[in-house]
């Protein structure tokens, strides 16, 4: 929207000013002429374009597809059945499946501490809450060498942890 005629009634001059032809093209206060509007448009199909060219150089069975690239929300079940998702997963699964993976992995989130004398709160306490689900639904089923190899990853996990707390104190 622009405002730059609601204003004028309202007896404000609005002043935009520029350093370029197609500096600030379409702005709340200066005019828009056909020609900025023109400009703008093209300008947003070019990087629309970039858009396609790149999703369907990253999954060519979409090339067939390009009408699901035309700006729509395609929620889960059904942008995994069109081919616009690997897979659907929680941010703690994805982590976790890092994890198991041998990445080292570092899930930050905001501290219940308060403290105005560090600037990154960080404790190897705070990772617990997300190490819970994790641990629950994988110790009922497990035998005792996975559980053996599980407490060894998390004692490394918790090591790098204090290590980064201690560095913040």
């Amino acid at each position: 929207f622009n405002v730059r005629d609601a204003l004028k009634n309202l007896g404000v001059a609005p002043i935009s000013l520029k350093a370029g032809k197609h500096k600030n093209t379409l702005s709340l206060f200066g005019p828009i002429t056909a020609a900025d509007e023109k400009h703008e448009v093209d300008r947003l199909r070019k990087v629309h374009d970039s858009f396609r060219e790149f999703v369907v150089e990253s999954r060519p069975t979409l090339a067939d597809s390009m009408n699901l690239l035309e700006g729509q929300v395609f929620l889960g079940e059904e942008a995994l059945q069109l081919g616009l998702v690997d897979g659907i997963q929680t941010s703690d699964e994805y982590i976790m499946e890092r994890i198991e993976a041998g990445d080292r992995v570092l899930k930050l989130h905001q501290s219940k501490l308060q403290s105005s004398r560090r600037r990154v709160q960080l404790s190897p306490l705070d990772l617990l809450p997300h190490m819970r689900n994790w641990i629950s639904k994988r110790i009922s089923s497990a035998n005792a060498e996975t559980v053996a190899s599980w407490v060894l990853s998390l004692s490394s996990i918790w090591g790098f942890a204090n290590h980064l707390y201690q560095k913040t104190k």
